[in-house]
């Protein structure tokens, strides 16, 4: 950490007591005197995050940031850039991982095979995804009691409901499009059944499916391109390669050990 801040240009000071504030924030503190290599790959990522934070820097650029962590590691680390970016941080990650992208990001640009397929608003783009699919979501319906075959006829005839899958005695998943009207008309006709509702999720499109949907054809499109011969092939000019073995000496034997080399000549 000390090596860091003098990088950045800090004092002894300065760096003493960000040094703790950053450890601190990152969970690292408890193990400030034990050496990194000692240290998980998760560990040396907290590490390298108070590193980064240690100037107090306006912008932070990070790759896979949470790449190595446990499940509580990655969960502190978001917690952590979450925190940054409530106190009007600027943040720049890159990830494959795109659970954080919609956890952290208010922004996104997708890339595939190196090429952007789609950037915006991260709400905006989930929306949009949403409404081309119809405007579809399914709702997931869960209750005390066990579910009728009136009651399932009765969900699948509410207004919106796409179709309707029954998951076990207690629970159904709905396709739904429907209005918020509509929506809580669901609720209702839970209760006059007397089914007694314990939970409802609503699931739309999110940043993986549409990632999935955007690159779905790419893999079948991507080719390497054949390479161009000159047209006038009397410009290419030859060339002899002599592969040559040298003996290496080491300090007890002489061993063998072939070495090939590359001598390129016109």
């Amino acid at each position: 950490m000390e090596y860091a801040g003098r990088i950045y240009g800090m004092d002894k000071v300065e760096i003493a007591i960000r040094t703790r504030d950053v450890l601190e924030e990152v969970k690292m503190w408890e193990w400030r005197n034990k050496p990194i290599g000692e240290f998980s790959k998760g560990m040396r990522q907290r590490v390298a995050l108070a590193q980064a934070l240690l100037s107090n820097p306006e912008i932070i650029i990070l790759d896979e940031p949470t790449s190595g962590s446990d499940p509580r590691g990655m969960i502190e680390i978001r917690q952590t850039l979450n925190a940054l970016k409530r106190k009007g941080r600027s943040l720049l990650i890159s990830t494959h991982i795109l659970k954080e992208v919609s956890e952290m990001c208010g922004t996104v640009t997708m890339i595939n095979h190196g090429k952007v397929v789609t950037s915006g608003d991260v709400a905006s783009l989930i929306h949009n995804a949403t409404m081309e699919d119809a405007g579809k979501v399914e709702i997931t319906l869960r209750t005390l009691k066990d579910m009728t075959l009136t009651f399932i006829s009765d969900i699948a005839a509410c207004g919106g409901v796409a179709g309707t899958e029954k998951m076990g005695d207690r629970e159904v998943k709905v396709t739904f499009s429907g209005t918020s009207e509509d929506q809580a008309h669901l609720v209702d006709i839970v209760y006059e059944h007397q089914l007694r509702l314990l939970g409802m999720t609503e699931k739309g499109a999110d940043i993986e499916n549409l990632y999935m949907e955007l690159t779905k054809n790419e893999e079948a499109s991507v080719k390497r391109a054949p390479k161009q011969l000159p047209e006038d092939r009397s410009t290419i000019t030859p060339i002899r390669i002599t592969m040559l073995q040298t003996k290496r000496h080491t300090g007890t034997s002489n061993t063998y050990c072939p070495r090939p080399s590359v001598r390129c000549s016109p």
